[in-house]
């Protein structure tokens, strides 16, 4: 019965490692497409207009300055995350240890000089985070996405209320991913619009585009993965708090995007 418990909780640690794998995975796709896509495009459009307006190349390399740190503050911060959890387990692990007496000193005292990084400072004091983004930084995510040359309304329904943090920053990367989309496979000029509708127990997003110049051509059927793994990211992201996603063609071009996030219904409310 022991080693059948023990069996049990080593399967329940790797299946939490390979979900929080995963979790990972999903925000680094994120951070990492969003950002690059915004970097490529203003840096393609510095290129293009340096001789003749130096001064909107000056504008769009600020705009690639200001991506690239923000992702590397959300790089951080998960960095961060992982290693405050990587310290937890190792102080874990040398604790049993020394219970069975391994790690004793001469005097018969627990070693601690492995609780300290090679500065002298406890390993076990929180590395400072970054806060997670959520939709009360969608403004700042729409101005780069206007700066990437897609225009986008938002429209907010219902009375506000606050969401769960897990709630908030999925409904906020769900949102991101879309609006990468959009700049990928639309066409030039295309126009999205971001609608929240607050209900008493459901959070629901909606994303669409009118497909640019590329309206009405089956550009979102092309074979390159990236879409596909987009819409998987938004569907595991939904799934993960009972919610779902739909996304198709909008008839006459364009596409879009549905996500429907259940809330407590005590969450929020006064």
């Amino acid at each position: 019965r022991r080693r059948y418990a023990v069996r049990l909780q080593d399967e329940a640690a790797s299946k939490a490692v390979a979900e929080e794998r995963l979790r990972i995975a999903r925000e680094l796709h994120d951070v990492v497409a969003h950002s690059m896509s915004v970097i490529a495009v203003q840096a393609g459009y510095g290129q293009y207009v340096i001789d003749a307006q130096p001064g909107d190349a000056r504008a769009a390399l600020g705009a690639i300055q200001a991506t690239s740190r923000e992702a590397l503050d959300e790089m951080r911060r998960m960095l961060g995350a992982l290693r405050q959890a990587d310290d937890a387990d190792a102080r874990q692990e040398r604790a049993g240890t020394r219970r069975r007496g391994v790690d004793a000193g001469p005097d018969n005292t627990p070693d601690r000089a492995d609780d300290t990084d090679a500065g002298g400072h406890d390993a076990g004091l929180a590395v400072p985070l970054w806060p997670a983004p959520g939709l009360a930084d969608l403004d700042r995510l729409i101005s780069r996405t206007a700066g990437a040359g897609v225009r986008v309304d938002v429209t907010r329904l219902g009375p506000p209320r606050d969401l769960p943090p897990s709630i908030d920053l999925s409904a906020y990367r769900i949102v991101q991913e879309a609006l990468t989309n959009v700049r990928k496979h639309a066409g030039s000029g295309a126009a999205a619009k971001v609608t929240l509708r607050f209900r008493e127990h459901e959070l629901l997003v909606l994303v669409s585009d009118d497909g640019g110049s590329a309206a009405g051509l089956p550009r979102y059927a092309r074979v390159d993965g990236t879409l596909s793994q987009g819409l998987a990211g938004m569907r595991e992201r939904a799934a993960l708090y009972g919610g779902k996603v739909q996304a198709g063609p909008r008839p006459g071009g364009g596409f879009e995007v549905t996500a429907r996030l259940p809330l407590p219904a005590s969450w929020g409310t006064t």
